[in-house]
């Protein structure tokens, strides 16, 4: 939705050259929002971080939400500014959401989520987990794309939704909240033998970060290994000596 900020406030009534301007903060905004996530992430857990981000987000959604209509009526109206008379103040305060929300965003959802994808998948099975992860996000946002300027756009050329389409996406936040409550576990601090290891003793996501780890196992199969290795370099060493005196008794 962010993506057409402008089109967005103008449909909830802002003016051309105001929306722009609130356009354009929202984008010199993200490059704080993003060194801001620097600081964040050493204090606080992914897990945690990707949680309060999609609350935060799904709390601004509800107070975002308004109609089209111009009615002073209570009961068409949606959202919690959408029971303010409408002013230029409550333009601004909606300009203003969308910053936070954009802001929110950018500092912990959107750079996390690259972060938890490559440390998530098994070792082995990384570069295909993550291209298929990025091939479904490619699936699934293309006719997205295609539907949010008809959510947006007043009709006959688009389906009238302005901002009440916030109503959909809060529908997708709520999902998501609940999928990463229940599916998301904390990577942060792990390395990623140690999330091999919490995966396949199938531990709760919820749980992760309360789990001590002992590597005693891990330490064995590196003795064996080098073991291992050993053995076969004194069967190599063997079988130098072994040929050195075949070619002296030939």
């Amino acid at each position: 939705m962010l993506g057409l900020g402008v089109v967005l406030l103008q449909t909830a009534g802002m003016s051309a050259v105001l929306a722009y301007d609130i356009n354009t903060v929202i984008n010199a905004t993200n490059i704080l929002a993003v060194a801001f996530g620097w600081l964040l992430l050493p204090h606080f857990g992914r897990r945690s971080l990707f949680l309060t981000g999609l609350i935060s987000l799904g709390g601004t959604l509800v107070v975002l939400v308004r109609p089209l209509s111009s009615c002073s009526c209570r009961a068409n109206k949606q959202g919690i500014l959408a029971f303010v008379k409408q002013s230029p103040a409550n333009l601004y305060a909606q300009g203003a959401m969308l910053v936070v929300q954009s802001f929110w965003f950018q500092a912990n959802i959107n750079p996390l989520s690259y972060a938890i994808a490559g440390e998530i998948p098994a070792t082995h099975l990384r570069p295909q987990a993550i291209a298929m992860g990025r091939a479904f996000y490619v699936v699934t946002t293309v006719p997205l794309n295609q539907l949010l300027p008809y959510m947006l756009n007043q009709k006959p050329a688009g389906w009238g939704w302005g901002t009440k389409s916030a109503w959909f996406w809060l529908g997708c936040n709520i999902l998501s909240t609940l999928w990463v409550y229940f599916r998301l576990p904390e990577t942060g601090g792990f390395s990623f033998a140690e999330l091999d290891i919490l995966f396949s003793n199938k531990v709760s996501a919820r749980k992760f970060k309360h789990v001590t780890i002992h590597d005693e196992l891990a330490e064995a199969e590196t003795k064996a290994e080098i073991a291992n290795v050993s053995n076969e370099k004194t069967d190599n060493e063997k079988d130098v000596v072994q040929a050195e005196v075949y070619q002296l008794n030939a």
